[in-house]
Parts: C-alpha cells; structure tokens; sequence
C-alpha cells in the first residue's frame, strides 16, 4: 500500500526504518528529499516513490536515488469535456500531520522530522537549507515559465510559514 490514509508506511515508518538498519544520518536524507518534494509542490510523493537499496555484503540499507518527482501542484488538467480541473493537492503520506500540499509549512516540515528524531534546530537548518537551493536555482532554471513560477509560490508559502 502506498497512500498512508490506505494503510501504508508513514514518513516515520521510513525514518525509523533507516535508522534500524542502515545509516542514521539517512533520516536526514529523507528530510531534505520531503522537503524538496513539498517545496516543488509534488503532492503524490508516496510509500512506492521512496525506494531503498540492500547493500551486496552485510545487513545494511541506504536510501535509493529519488525518481518520479513533478510539481503535481503544476498540472494543468481537464476533464473529459476539456474543461479545466484544479491539480490534486493530497499528501500520499502526511507531512507534520499534514493532509494537504498546500497547508504543509516550514513548521509541519520541522516537527515532522523531530518526531523521526531529528534535533528542532538540525531540522529547522536542513529545511531552510534546501528551500534556499530550490530558490535560488528557480530564476535560472530552464523549463515552463507556469510550472517555474508554481514551483517557486509553494516554496515560498513554505519559507514564510
């Protein structure tokens, strides 16, 4: 299952996860990697879009390369009539208790991470950290101007909040 509302892993569950049984300081990774996913404004990062990798000798596991990631917040949908539908804005695993993309703050983000254990302060840096990356690289990136602009309002409602 890959939607936490229908029963699958939280982020918690992955972090704890990591901890057990590879390097602690993935739990960092999948901060930043959440983070990065609500700052681009993907709402379908769910259980099957985190993968981890089995080392070849010993017990340990590590957190795979990130894949299927977009700005889900970006599409532009419509129904079968060709008109107009708003992007689904539901979370595939809550942020910070989080249900929606659109109400997920730099505050959701920092206690969601402090409840995988990670220090306030840490979190909070980790964070910001990569909300400053994700806007200082979008005046320059090459792409669609719409999905640009998207991405750079979600991280900025992000930052302020």
């Amino acid at each position: 299952m890959k939607y936490e509302e229908q029963g699958g892993p939280t982020l918690r569950d992955f972090a704890n996860l990591l901890r057990t049984f590879g390097d602690p300081s993935d739990a960092a990774s999948l901060l930043r990697r959440t983070t990065f996913n609500m700052a681009v404004g993907n709402a379908d990062a769910h259980a099957k879009n985190f993968s981890i990798l089995h080392e070849p000798r010993g017990r340990t596991i590590k957190l795979a390369p990130m894949y299927d990631v977009l700005s889900t917040i970006a599409l532009e949908l419509a129904d079968a009539t060709g008109r107009p539908m708003r992007a689904d804005t539901h979370l595939g695993q809550r942020v910070g208790g989080q249900a929606d993309i659109r109400k997920v703050t730099k505050a959701s983000l920092v206690e969601e991470a402090t409840g995988w254990g990670i220090r306030r302060q840490a979190a909070s840096d980790i964070v910001t950290g990569i909300l400053d990356q994700v806007l200082s690289v979008v005046p320059t990136a090459p792409g669609d101007e719409r999905v640009l602009a998207a991405i750079r309002m979600q991280a900025e409602r992000i930052y302020r909040t």
